[in-house]
């Protein structure tokens, strides 16, 4: 169901639990500086279709919002703005991408959502705790959204500091997820070097399709934070802008973080070929070394096993006890050499 997460009359905040049905809606956005914060269900198409005709949302963008796996983006309208960003979750071993559409206007915030992902529990919280902050600001110790303190800021809550607040708390909840992924190539590469690992090309493919993934949700979301940067795009104050760049900054460091975590797994690819080609090599030095002594022996077992009847040898009483002794001495002289050239391991 549809849901007033928040409600900003203009001068303090209004219930959450407040229902749209209950047609209070317009007369209160009608005030200056009112706005609505809407979370709605993916799911729920009746949902979504009432909010579309409430707040006059353009159908190609509902449908967007609506449609799985489509790629980070932003659209310009003359007096909104449609945003689709990702969170992020670990599931076990897996990093699971979490859609969220956001249509931002003067006087809403719509947040479509499938289910509860990617939560905004921490958003909610945040907003609850700080309104009176916000709205007065004071001198304390405690956590507070920036604009509380900025002093170019208008000290009032804004869809556009919405905006950021989301995107913020979404791109902040990639950090750990991304120092989880570099502790795992960290943990892969001790495994390669200590040759522990059964199937190291599978695992380093895998670890490699993570980030691909990662890549590709990234870089459209860098185009998003770029578009919100420019000083045209309406729905977002000059004030707010710089608070965009710390979100886009934010996801540079991240990008430049998988970019190394590529370039270390190129490292490891290469180092488990070498790794692979000088046990290779080592294996076959030990079979040479292996087979000249079988030759040798076989050379000495082949003189005696002539047979020809004017043999000297033949007719020796220590002749066969010979044969096996020089074999043996033969065999052992060339083991101790190979071991000593590093030929045998």
């Amino acid at each position: 169901m549809a849901k007033i997460e928040f409600l900003f009359d203009g001068e303090a905040s209004v219930d959450q639990a407040q229902a749209i049905e209950q047609g209070d809606l317009p007369r209160l956005l009608d005030k200056d500086g009112a706005f609505v914060w809407i979370d709605v269900d993916g799911n729920d198409p009746e949902d979504i279709e009432r909010i579309q005709k409430l707040f006059g949302l353009h159908r190609l963008a509902v449908e967007s919002a609506t449609t799985v796996a489509e790629r980070a983006k932003i659209t310009l309208y003359d007096d909104m703005i449609y945003v689709e960003f990702y969170g992020l979750h670990l599931d076990g071993d897996e990093v699971i991408p979490e859609e969220i559409a956001l249509f931002v206007g003067e006087k809403f915030l719509v947040s479509i959502r499938r289910g509860n992902t990617p939560t905004l529990e921490h958003i909610r919280q945040r907003w609850a705790d700080d309104q009176a902050r916000v709205i007065e600001p004071q001198d304390h110790s405690g956590f507070a959204f920036p604009w509380a303190h900025h002093r170019n800021s208008r000290k009032v809550p804004s869809t556009a500091m919405l905006l950021y607040a989301i995107l913020d708390d979404l791109v902040d909840r990639y950090f750990p997820i991304v120092e989880w992924l570099g502790d795992q190539i960290e943990d892969l590469e001790a495994l390669v070097v200590a040759e522990k690992s059964r199937e190291p090309q599978v695992e380093i493919q895998h670890m490699r399709s993570r980030l691909l993934r990662l890549r590709r949700m990234l870089g459209p979301e860098q185009e998003v934070l770029n578009t919100l940067l420019r000083r045209d795009v309406p729905i977002i104050p000059e004030e707010v802008i710089p608070y965009f760049a710390d979100v886009h900054d934010h996801v540079l460091r991240i990008h430049d973080w998988m970019e190394s975590y590529r370039d270390q797994l190129s490292t490891i690819v290469d180092l488990n070929l070498s790794m692979q080609s000088n046990k290779l090599n080592r294996t076959m030095r030990t079979l040479t070394a292996s087979s000249i002594i079988l030759m040798v022996c076989s050379l000495v077992a082949g003189i005696y096993g002539m047979n020809f009847v004017h043999m000297p040898e033949l007719n020796w009483l220590v002749g066969y006890p010979l044969a096996l002794g020089l074999m043996v001495v033969l065999g052992l002289g060339l083991y101790k050499t190979f071991r000593r050239q590093g030929w045998w391991e």
